[in-house]
């Protein structure tokens, strides 16, 4: 019979991790939509993921699946739900890489590069911003990307358009 793998300090880390995600994720969505919290959710748990698994790679024991998989699977699963199958498909799930889920979710990609542009912009402006011109410099450069990404082709294809509310809100 196969030895048993008991969960040790790290799979409950990654447990809790996958809770916590999950708890921010919803509370983020249900808070006026917070998609960028929602979305940091998703690469804080990504990254923890990663981090477990080389870990375990590193140190050359064996990766207990039950929280591995979990975590992967709630990944997928919501990576889709968001129009982003091939991203989910990353994370293992086969039904992310259906043709007929990829064919109905048009513009998933144009989605995730306008994320990962908007990030990358955004990052770089910030550091960049290093005294009170470039710190004002940097609002402006913030703005012209949240605009690029509210005037992205991908939401206008699905018939929605992001408003700006108070406190940086974002609506639907």
């Amino acid at each position: 019979p196969p030895a048993v793998k008991r969960w040790g300090a790290a799979e409950n880390e990654l447990h809790a991790a996958t809770r916590d995600a999950q708890t921010t994720f919803a509370r983020a969505l249900a808070d006026d939509a917070d998609l960028p919290n929602a979305l940091q959710a998703l690469v804080k748990l990504s990254t923890r993921l990663r981090q477990h698994v080389l870990e375990a790679a590193t140190a050359r024991r064996a990766v207990v699946p039950e929280p591995t998989s979990a975590a992967g699977a709630w990944l997928s699963t919501t990576l889709r739900d968001l129009g982003l199958p091939r991203t989910a498909a990353a994370w293992g799930s086969s039904a992310a890489t259906d043709a007929s889920e990829t064919a109905s979710a048009p513009g998933g990609a144009d989605a995730l590069d306008a994320l990962v542009s908007f990030r990358a912009g955004v990052r770089g402006a910030a550091l960049n911003a290093r005294d009170d011109d470039a710190k004002l410099a940097l609002r402006g450069e913030v703005l012209r990307a949240c605009d690029v990404v509210r005037d992205a082709d991908v939401f206008a294809s699905r018939d929605l358009q992001l408003v700006g509310r108070r406190r940086g809100m974002l609506a639907f």
